[in-house]
C-alpha cells in the first residue's frame, strides 16, 4: 500500500508574512504583535480562506519602528496610531535623546525592570513599584513610593520614579502583560499619595496664584498633580480647576481672580489639537499673565509659550 505524501505547508506569498515569520523580523513576540492588532489595529493582516493571518513585508519597517519609539520611553498612546513617517520623524528628533528612560537604558518592549538598570537608587524603586503593581499591593507601593520621596526628594522622584514607571505600566499594558486594573490601579495610587504628599507646601505657600488646568478631554491627572506641588513647594499658591477644563472657564478664573500664570498638563492622548486650543487662550489672556505648558503630550515652538520637559526644568524656572 502507498502512503500518501505528507502535505506540504504552502509558503507565504510573495510580499507577504506570517506572524511568525513577522516576529522574527522585528523581534516583537507573536503574542504582543496579536495584542496590538486587537488593541490598535496595528499590523493589519490579510486573512487567507482558511483564516490564518499574512502581513504585509512592509509591516516590518513600521513595526521596527515602533518597538524603537516604546524602547526609547515613548508611551503606546503617543505613537501607536502614528504613520511610519511621523515616526521616523520623531525617532530621528534629537530631542528624544532627552526623553528616554532614567539614565539613557534601553528597554525591550515590556520587558521586567530589574534593579541595578540605569541610575541606582532610582531603578531600584522604579522596580520595586512595578512589582507591587503587578501583584496589586497597595500597601507596598505607598511604602515605595514614600520611600522614593524621602531619599530622592520630591522633583527627582517625580520625573525618575513616578513618571517612567507610569510609561512602563503602559507599555506592559500595550504588550498584554498587564491589564487595565493594573494601570488603573497604578494611577489611583500615585494620584492619592501626590495628593497627600503635596499638602504640606500648599499649605505654607504664600506667594504668586497659578491657575492650573488640563484641556477639555484631558482626564490624566498624574501630571498636573505633579506640577501643582513644584508651584507650591516654591511658594506659589496654585488654583487648581482639574481636569478636562473647558478653556473659557480657564479664562474666567484667570481674569476673575488676577492669576499671575496659567499652566496645562498636556497629556499624549490629547496632543492633537492641542496648539490650537494653547494659541486661542494665549491671545484671550491678558498680556501680564503667563502661559506654561507641560506633559509628554505638549507641543514645543509655539510662540510666548514655554513648554517645560520635566519637572526639574519647571523647578528650576520657579525658583527665586
Amino acid at each position: 500500500m502507498t502512503m500518501p505524501a505528507p502535505k506540504r505547508r504552502r509558503a507565504p506569498e510573495p510580499g507577504w508574512l506570517t506572524i511568525g515569520s513577522l516576529a522574527r523580523a522585528t523581534g516583537i513576540p507573536p503574542s504582543t504583535l496579536r495584542t496590538w492588532e486587537l488593541r490598535y489595529r496595528v499590523p493589519v493582516p490579510s486573512r487567507k480562506p482558511s483564516g490564518h493571518r499574512l502581513y504585509p513585508a512592509d509591516s516590518v519597517r513600521h513595526l521596527r519602528a515602533l518597538r524603537r519609539a516604546l524602547e526609547l520611553g515613548r508611551t503606546p498612546a503617543e505613537v501607536m496610531r502614528l504613520p511610519l513617517g511621523a515616526l521616523e520623524a520623531l525617532l530621528g528628533d534629537p530631542r528624544g535623546a532627552a526623553e528616554r528612560a532614567p539614565g539613557g537604558s534601553r528597554r525591550l518592549v515590556g520587558r521586567p525592570l530589574r534593579a541595578g538598570d540605569g541610575n541606582g537608587a532610582a531603578r531600584e524603586f522604579l522596580a520595586a513599584q512595578f512589582e507591587a503593581v503587578k501583584s496589586l499591593d497597595r500597601r507596598a507601593l505607598r511604602n515605595s513610593l514614600a520611600d522614593s520621596w524621602a531619599r530622592l526628594g520630591p522633583i527627582e522622584a517625580i520625573d525618575t520614579v513616578v513618571m517612567p514607571l507610569l510609561a512602563e505600566i503602559g507599555i506592559a499594558w500595550a504588550n498584554g502583560s498587564l491589564s487595565v486594573r493594573h494601570e488603573h490601579f497604578a494611577s489611583a495610587v500615585a494620584a492619592d499619595f501626590l495628593r497627600e504628599a503635596r499638602r504640606p507646601f500648599e499649605e505654607r505657600a504664600e506667594g504668586p496664584l497659578v491657575a492650573m488646568a488640563t484641556l477639555p478631554g484631558d482626564l490624566h491627572e498624574i501630571g498636573l498633580i505633579s506640577a501643582a506641588i513644584a508651584f507650591s513647594m516654591r511658594g506659589w499658591r496654585v488654583g487648581y480647576l482639574g481636569t478636562d477644563t473647558p478653556v473659557r472657564e480657564v479664562i474666567a478664573y484667570a481674569r476673575e481672580i488676577a492669576v499671575r500664570a496659567v499652566a496645562l498638563s498636556i497629556s499624549p492622548s490629547r496632543r492633537r489639537g492641542a496648539a490650537t486650543a494653547i494659541r486661542s487662550l494665549r491671545l484671550a489672556l491678558p498680556a501680564s499673565v503667563e502661559l506654561w505648558i507641560g506633559g509628554s503630550g505638549a507641543p514645543a515652538g509655539i510662540r510666548g509659550v514655554p513648554r517645560f520637559k520635566n519637572l526639574a526644568a519647571l523647578a528650576d524656572r520657579l525658583a527665586p
